[in-house]
């Protein structure tokens, strides 16, 4: 949900307005309105911040398909691009892997290892108390972005 306070271009009305709302609605409130302030959780950069049509977009796509961390994966796909329309097209390809839970590079490290992105071999598991997590983290981060969102992802 994302809870928008409008304002005319000659300031003359201001309007508060919950999206998603219907296509022909926002282009309406587009034509009509100016973004005034923008209250949501949800991960918004500033390229979005000023069209409703794109809000309009994002809320709609929050509020049908998105759960929790679907909604983590959008953001980090979002903030590793920085374009909206790129991080859906990306999104909605599914050309991407994600590993949750990762805040930092010793977590992305063990997660490669409990992933398996990062094999060993059921006959070597006693050097897993040598691996450093961190080293390999940081290895592994040339190809995956950690979001501040607790998420890392790499992009096919």
């Amino acid at each position: 949900m994302i809870e928008l306070k409008l304002i005319r271009a000659d300031e003359t009305a201001e309007l508060t307005v919950t999206l998603p709302v219907s296509d022909d609605e926002a282009a309406r409130l587009s034509c009509d309105f100016a973004v005034a302030n923008i209250k949501t959780e949800l991960y918004i950069r500033n390229d979005i911040k000023k069209s409703i049509t794109l809000l309009n977009c994002y809320a709609r796509l929050a509020a049908d398909e998105l759960d929790e961390n679907e909604t983590k994966t959008f953001a980090a796909l979002y903030e590793y691009l920085g374009d909206y329309l790129d991080a859906e097209k990306v999104y909605k390809s599914n050309a991407y892997h994600c590993i949750y839970d990762v805040y930092g590079k010793y977590d992305l490290g063990r997660a490669a290892v409990d992933e398996g992105i990062f094999y060993i071999c059921k006959n070597c598991e006693h050097i897993l108390d040598y691996v450093d997590y961190e080293k390999l983290g940081h290895d592994i981060s040339f190809d995956y972005f950690i979001s501040s969102h607790g998420v890392a992802v790499c992009i096919d």
